[in-house]
């Protein structure tokens, strides 16, 4: 095998379950390590989804165990993070990416078939038969590392419907990424959040935006509805802090006239404004304890009762809240139903502050300030158009921005209103600051950045779920991965090794 493929190639591989589990065994070291001290690659991509500790640490024992055979292969480890190992669609954008970020030049590609799931072996061979070709290989205890040539019959066969593949996933892509184009953002922690968003997009679930004030959180919102399946029906905004308690029903059910005294005619409510369309709950946190109750209903039961009315009315929505409060910190004071939440959070977004993806102030900067220029140029055609001096833009560029990019794109707007001239100075940015020193939006940065990360906290949740289910289903984890609705139990297995429970916590 070394002479097959040797020094002149570069091989890509998943990182499995055994060869993590195997890499201090003398005997048998798992297929990834086996694989390299046989064919001895130029260099190694080890993509993984088993995080950064545990990748690290495995290559860390690999690079070891090479050297100590002499094997001078580089190696490069690629950490990915899928929600689910067997999806098709998920593992296709990701390893697409990575092929056309890491070409190998004038040496060939090679794909290790043997760790990982089904689908990434499967999507191996797709891409080797299309639009990236490479040599297959697979590892064995008994047979060691061999070739793996494909029937001409099977490739001559399926090449038409794996191009059709590919084809409608890359459309898919692209259809996705047109709701999202203007969001305007180049740093890697929008890319992964417009990543998700797209995925969340296409399935029919509902979707937890969560995100300090001025982040984008209904913009995210819109882009969700527009890329997916209801993107032709009404997208339904209401929020549910700027509504007084006593209409907030009403707005949300609706009511038939005489409901109450006032009620003249009937009212729809939202959840029938939006009937096949999407539904938007912004400051899904400030919904009073009864009203929570009243949702959850309507969530699990697909139908309203309208103020007034003697008969429910089947609605057919999907809901995408959004809060800037955090809602782990909001269900352990019993202040937010811990049930509402899971059945809102199927899928959850966070987005990250501006201040911790300076890359993108610059580019949003330059981005509001040509539209704040076309709104005020289409008032008045004489208006001489601002522009930034360089210490404003450094400036621009420094500042925490804790209001976020309401705040940027207010204090940029109100700069170009009152500025002398039309280059904005440092000074004047400076003095609008100023005037918000303190507020509420700074404020509530602060206790925001102090919270635990929202990761930890969910995954706290998500553990203590699962470990009850667990235990109400005697250990068993088919049945667990049905009742907690995880599409089959390696699904449920990945959670369990990532949250770290163990089969021996039934003890």
């Amino acid at each position: 095998m070394s002479s097959i493929i040797g020094y002149m190639a570069y091989l890509y591989s998943w990182l499995g379950n055994s060869d993590i589990r195997l890499i201090e065994d003398p005997e048998h070291p798992g297929p990834l390590c086996q694989a390299l001290l046989a064919a001895k690659p130029r260099r190694a991509y080890i993509l993984s989804n088993a995080g950064r500790q545990v990748t690290g640490g495995y290559v860390k024992h690999l690079t070891r165990r090479l050297n100590a055979h002499g094997v001078q292969s580089s190696v490069s480890e690629l950490e990915v993070d899928l929600e689910d190992p067997t999806d098709y669609r998920e593992i296709y954008l990701i390893v697409h990416r990575i092929l056309q970020e890491n070409p190998p030049g004038k040496y060939g590609r090679v794909y290790h078939l043997s760790p990982g799931t089904p689908a990434m072996a499967a999507l191996w061979i797709v891409f080797s038969q299309s639009s990236f070709p490479a040599r297959l290989i697979q590892s064995s205890r008994e047979q060691g590392i061999r070739d793996v040539n494909l029937p001409f019959e099977l490739e001559a066969r399926n090449l038409p419907g794996i191009s059709s593949l590919l084809s409608r996933l890359m459309a898919e892509e692209e259809r996705g990424d047109s709701a999202f184009s203007h969001i305007i953002h180049s740093h890697d922690s929008m890319k992964r959040l417009i990543s998700r968003a797209r995925k969340a997009s296409a399935f029919d679930i509902p979707v937890l935006v969560m995100g300090e004030s001025g982040t984008g959180k209904e913009l995210i919102s819109r882009a969700l509805h527009n890329s997916g399946p209801r993107k032709d029906a009404p997208f339904v905004s209401i929020n549910c802090g700027a509504i007084p308690r006593e209409l907030m029903e009403s707005e949300l059910f609706g009511h038939v006239r005489g409901a109450f005294t006032g009620a003249e005619g009937e009212h729809l409510g939202a959840f029938r404004q939006a009937q096949g369309g999407s539904l938007f709950l912004d400051e899904i946190g400030e919904l009073p304890p009864d009203l929570q109750v009243k949702l959850l209903r309507v969530l699990q039961d697909g139908e309203v009762k309208p103020l007034g009315a003697a008969k429910p009315v089947a609605t057919d929505v999907r809901v995408i809240a959004a809060t800037n409060r955090y809602l782990p910190g909001e269900i352990h004071g019993g202040r937010f139903r811990a049930d509402l939440f899971y059945r809102l959070a199927v899928a959850i977004l966070q987005i990250p502050p501006l201040r911790e993806r300076r890359e993108d102030i610059r580019i949003i900067t330059e981005h509001l300030l040509n539209e704040i220029n076309d709104e005020f140029r289409r008032v008045d055609p004489q208006w001489e158009l601002r522009t930034l001096h360089a210490d404003a833009l450094e400036f621009i560029d420094t500042y925490s921005w804790p209001g976020n990019i309401r705040q940027l794109s207010n204090t940029l707007k109100q700069a170009a209103l009152w500025s002398e001239t039309h280059i904005i100075s440092r000074e004047e940015i400076m003095d609008l600051l100023s005037f918000t020193a303190g507020s509420g939006e700074q404020r509530e940065s602060r206790e925001y950045s102090r919270k635990a990360d929202l990761r930890d906290e969910l995954d706290e949740i998500a553990k203590t779920r699962i470990m009850e289910s667990l235990e109400r289903n005697r250990w068993q984890i088919g049945n667990t991965a049905r009742d907690l609705g995880f599409s089959n139990h390696q699904t449920l297995s990945n959670w369990m090794k990532r949250l770290k429970i163990s089969y021996n916590e039934n003890a």
